[in-house]
């Protein structure tokens, strides 16, 4: 008689570098809507002769078993990610629920081997959700590889020299540099993307609308305030207009980029074009919540925005972009894998 299948559901997480829970357990049952969830550290398991506490650790997991059907596993498991997202809103602390998705899969070959070899199934660990079946026993592999960009030390000094010579910078620049800088550490591929977006927006100083388009906003200004509409609505829609007398963000963010590289070409379009496109993305994403495929987009589009974001921040001290034709020494680092039985 067959066993039947059950299936896992497996939710990796991140919190916030500077953030812990204090648990000196090295792992705990919670309860979720009657489904027992463990909590431990990732990379806690039988093979680990040293598992670590939870308040160890920012790196965790939480596991969930014996599910009767993939779907059921799945329904639960996206119930209890969505949860894990809330509750760092609820603790004010940053939560990385992931995008079910990894940098690193397992081969067919290797799948294959490990099978024969152990009579055990690999299954991709996913930074998010992961819903696997439990027989035969499974075998959740991590892994990534990360480029190390090993940059030449000659290069570095002339850099910091140049920049040393440029004039005071603004506290307008100053805020884009921090946000281009913040957007090599995000972990997302959607926040790196807002934060090159916010870089250009924090640049860019809105200008006064031509004369005949000032007077048709007074006008219509005008229209709205002797208007017979709810007090609460017609002082609202008075102020939108009001500031129709200057160009919207994305208008004056487009103009600063045309203005500061002019036809600079990036992943094959003009760096005005890009950065409309790009903008057209990131309103996508922050009004409707996401995009079709949007990871892979994003991931498409943000290499391309990033070298264009910088070479706009150096010119804007009047400095000409190092460009891509400088001298770099590429390494890549061998991938980590990480398993968990």
């Amino acid at each position: 008689m067959n066993t039947p299948v059950t299936y896992g559901a497996r939710i990796r997480f991140f919190l916030d570098p500077t953030e812990r829970l204090n648990h000196e357990a090295e792992s705990l049952e919670i309860k979720l809507d009657g489904i027992s969830w463990r909590l431990e550290p990732f990379g806690n398991g039988p093979e680990n002769e040293h598992p670590r506490k939870i308040n160890e650790a920012n790196h965790l997991v939480l596991t969930a078993r014996g599910f009767s059907s993939e779907e059921t596993a799945r329904e639960h498991g996206a119930r209890a990610k969505a949860a894990l997202s809330l509750c760092g809103a609820i603790l004010r602390i940053g939560i990385d629920v992931g995008r079910d998705s990894s940098d690193f899969v397992p081969t067919d070959y290797w799948k294959e081997q490990v099978r024969q070899n152990t009579g055990k199934q690999l299954h991709n660990d996913l930074h998010g959700l992961t819903v696997y079946p439990e027989q035969p026993p499974a075998i959740l592999v991590h892994g990534s590889v990360t480029p190390t960009v090993a940059r030449c030390f000659e290069r570095f000094e002339k850099s910091l020299v140049r920049a040393h010579t440029t004039a005071a910078q603004t506290p307008r620049l100053q805020l884009a540099l921090e946000l281009y800088a913040r957007s090599h550490f995000e972990i997302s591929v959607r926040t790196r993307f807002l934060s090159l977006i916010n870089a250009v927006e924090a640049l860019a100083v809105q200008q006064e609308r031509s004369e005949k388009a000032c007077v048709l906003v007074g006008q219509l200004a005008k229209l709205v305030q002797g208007s017979d509409v709810e007090p609460g609505d017609r002082e609202s829609m008075h102020s939108t207009v009001a500031r129709m007398k200057r160009e919207s963000i994305g208008q004056a963010c487009r103009r600063t980029v045309e203005s500061h590289l002019g036809k600079g070409m990036y992943g094959g379009k003009e760096a005005s074009q890009l950065f409309g496109q790009c903008y057209d993305v990131r309103s996508d994403l922050l009004h409707e919540g996401d995009v079709p495929d949007s990871t892979q987009l994003l991931r498409g589009l943000a290499g391309d925005l990033d070298r264009m974001v910088a070479d706009l921040l150096v010119a804007d001290v009047g400095l000409q972009a190092a460009g891509s034709d400088g001298q770099q020494a590429w390494g890549w680092t061998c991938p980590r894998v990480r398993s968990r039985h």
